[in-house]
């Protein structure tokens, strides 16, 4: 009954709403700049967001094998944009594990094409971007106060999705919610 966007929001909003007093607590500020602001981006915001739309169109099993591929994804970009050496051992278990993934998903039971191919592809998007913010973050992490890095990229994802949640409230509304969906 709540938009995916609505969602994302407000699943970031509570990680805020715990990160910014701990990260105060520990007298420390959040994290600002390009680089958390480029976590907030990659692996808040748009992780969510494309989690959030890909559970329309795909089931939430086949969107939970999918992200079973985030270390394959993030050990490949590693690879290519950190210069990470991949001995055989460890292109054998990634192949191995991409291929596993990709079979459940795509030959596990009730798999059809259609609707369900663009469903799965939205959640691998949000798969590359939490891959993609996983690499950023290595540096990033190594630089700072973890705490301050994650409540300041968390505040950043906050911001980028506030103004979608904006236009979806006032476009899309709400439904009907229950006990239940508040519970959720």
């Amino acid at each position: 009954h709540v938009p995916p966007m609505t969602l994302a929001c407000l699943r970031v909003a509570i990680a805020c709403a715990v990160l910014l007093p701990l990260a105060a607590r520990t007298g420390e500020r959040p994290a600002r700049g390009s680089a958390p602001a480029g976590l907030g981006l990659t692996g808040v915001a748009l992780f969510c967001f494309l989690q959030n739309v890909g559970l329309r169109y795909a089931s939430a099993a086949n969107t939970a094998l999918i992200n079973g591929a985030i270390p394959v994804v993030t050990a490949l970009l590693a690879a290519v944009f950190l210069s990470e050496r991949l001995d055989i051992r460890r292109v054998a278990g990634l192949v191995i594990s991409g291929l596993g993934v990709a079979a459940v998903v795509l030959f596990g039971t009730g798999a059809t094409l259609g609707a369900s191919v663009v469903g799965n592809l939205l959640p691998v998007a949000g798969v590359v971007s939490f891959a993609v913010y996983a690499v950023l973050g290595r540096r990033a992490f190594a630089s700072g106060n973890t705490l301050a890095v994650v409540a300041g990229s968390t505040r950043y994802g906050l911001l980028f999705l506030l103004p979608g949640a904006g236009l979806e409230l006032a476009t899309v509304g709400i439904g009907p919610l229950t006990i239940n969906d508040m519970l959720l």
